[in-house]
């Protein structure tokens, strides 16, 4: 084929290319009545439901086209005034719901401080305790203090100790001795550490009042009396000695034992007071270890008690009770007894030559 007759053939396919696409193209066509129908029925659809969908379908529809846009405009702003008033009733309504509910918070709340005021106040039953104590036979009702909260019951003991006197302290221990296992469980540690035990402490005079009850206490309840009274006086500065006397001499031999070495185990330095309560350990049968543990004490303070008449008289006793002292621990006693300076140096130096 020649170039001419090529693009002859060409400029035909291009000119019915552009009558296909063209209104001219389809006016050659005619519908048939079939689908006519059909598409009127579109048509008559178009006008109702589905034109409220996408106005653009009333376009189609045949309806004017700036009408169409008019509307849908219109239709727009009356959907967001609706949702606007719908959203103002909706704040409205949810506004006394939220008021109800914080009104009911706060009426709860105050329901509970109501019930809390009811309970029995802290003072009263302080003082409702320390009336009771201080009669004559008085006691405590343990029922009192099972008002009262883990943090509120030593700050009312502590005020306890404050304002009882002897009579109500004995009166104490007298109920302390009748307590049920439940109760001791409970206020035994507390009434011994934060009431006898500073009652004992600042006590410059001996109480025959008090003696009788510690030694009650000592009956019936010798373990926690050790613990929570005896232990921590071996180190506390106390102006009378006779309750710890009381309560050592309370102990049969075998416990003193114990109570010695407890003395051992927390007494680093000799009080003055240590050494009268050393007097009444002295039938107690020592092991080497103990031995040990008081010629090292002795050593400690020889000098400063020196010219101490009791403290020689200890060494004395001493070294009477317990020759058989190993070498070293005679080295130390010698030391002692050198730089004593009482009565009793010629006897302790006399039982050492003999050793």
């Amino acid at each position: 084929m020649s170039n001419e007759a090529y693009a002859q053939q060409c400029n035909v396919r291009e000119l019915m290319r552009e009558d296909a696409n063209s209104e001219v193209f389809f006016q050659k066509y005619t519908l048939s009545e079939e689908t006519a129908a059909r598409l009127e029925s579109i048509r008559e659809m178009l006008k109702d439901d589905i034109a409220q969908a996408n106005p653009l379908w009333k376009v189609i529809a045949g309806e004017n086209e700036e009408e169409v846009y008019s509307e849908s405009e219109t239709s727009n702003n009356d959907d967001e005034s609706n949702h606007n008033e719908s959203q103002m009733m909706h704040d409205q309504l949810v506004v006394p719901s939220t008021q109800f509910y914080f009104t009911q918070t706060e009426r709860t709340f105050v329901e509970t401080s109501d019930t809390s005021a009811a309970l029995p106040q802290r003072c009263d039953i302080l003082e409702s305790a320390c009336e009771s104590l201080e009669r004559n036979n008085g006691r405590l009702d343990f029922v009192q203090l099972e008002n009262l909260s883990n943090e509120d019951l030593i700050p009312v003991v502590d005020e306890m100790a404050g304002k009882l006197s002897l009579k109500g302290i004995y009166n104490l221990c007298a109920s302390m001795n009748n307590m049920t296992i439940e109760q001791k469980i409970k206020y035994l540690n507390v009434l011994c550490t934060h009431l006898l035990l500073p009652k004992i402490i600042e006590l410059e005079e001996p109480s025959r009042l008090l003696s009788s009850a510690i030694v009650e206490c000592v009956k019936n309840f010798p373990d926690e009396i050790q613990q929570f009274i005896f232990v921590p006086l071996l180190n506390a500065e106390l102006k009378d000695t006779m309750l710890i006397t009381t309560i050592i001499n309370s102990f049969d031999l075998e416990k003193k034992a114990i109570l010695l070495e407890e003395f051992l185990a927390y007494v680093k330095e000799l009080k003055s007071w240590h050494i009268s309560i050393l007097q009444n350990f002295l039938s107690v049968r020592l092991d080497h270890n103990m031995t040990d543990k008081i010629t090292k004490l002795f050593s400690g303070k020889a000098l400063y008690y020196s010219k101490d008449k009791t403290f020689g008289k200890l060494i004395l006793s001493f070294l009477k009770l317990n020759t058989a002292l190993s070498q070293e621990q005679k080295n130390l006693m010698v030391e002692v007894v050198a730089v004593n300076e009482t009565l009793f140096k010629r006897p302790m130096e006399n039982i050492l030559k003999n050793m």
